[in-house]
C-alpha cells in the first residue's frame, strides 16, 4: 500500500522568474527601510537623552541658584517679606531676614525697590 502525502499541490501557474531588475529594486527598498529605521532609532535615542538631561537639570539644579545668607534662602526671605515689613516676625527671625537683606546681592536691591527696611 502506498502512502499519500499530507498535502497536495494546488493547481496553478508554475514558477515564473522575476523580471529584470526586480531583485535590485527589492534590495534597495529593503536598504531604504533599514536606513529609515536606524535614523528613527537615533532620533528617539537623542530625544530620550535630551529629555533625561532636561529632567536632571530641572531636578538637580532647581535650587542651585538659591543664595543663602543668615540661615535663610532667597525664597524664604521673599515669603517672609510682607510679615517683615509689618513687624510681625519674632526678633530672631527679623534679624535673620535683615542680615540676609544686607548680605544678599539679589535680595538687597529687591528689598530697596519695595521699600523694605534693612
Amino acid at each position: 500500500m502506498s502512502r499519500q502525502p499530507h498535502f497536495e499541490k494546488a493547481p496553478g501557474p508554475e514558477w515564473v522568474p522575476c523580471p529584470p531588475g526586480e531583485l535590485v529594486r527589492l534590495r534597495q527598498r529593503l536598504q531604504g527601510r533599514r536606513q529609515r529605521r536606524l535614523f528613527l532609532r537615533g532620533v528617539a535615542a537623542t530625544a530620550i537623552l535630551a529629555a533625561g538631561g532636561g529632567l536632571f537639570a530641572w531636578l538637580g539644579f532647581r535650587d542651585a541658584h538659591e543664595l543663602s545668607f543668615a540661615g535663610l534662602t532667597c525664597t524664604q526671605v521673599h515669603e517672609l517679606a510682607a510679615a517683615y515689613a509689618r513687624g510681625e516676625l519674632s526678633a530672631s527671625k527679623r534679624e535673620q531676614v535683615r542680615q540676609h537683606l544686607v548680605q544678599c546681592p539679589r535680595c538687597g536691591p529687591w528689598a530697596k525697590k519695595r521699600g523694605l527696611p534693612t
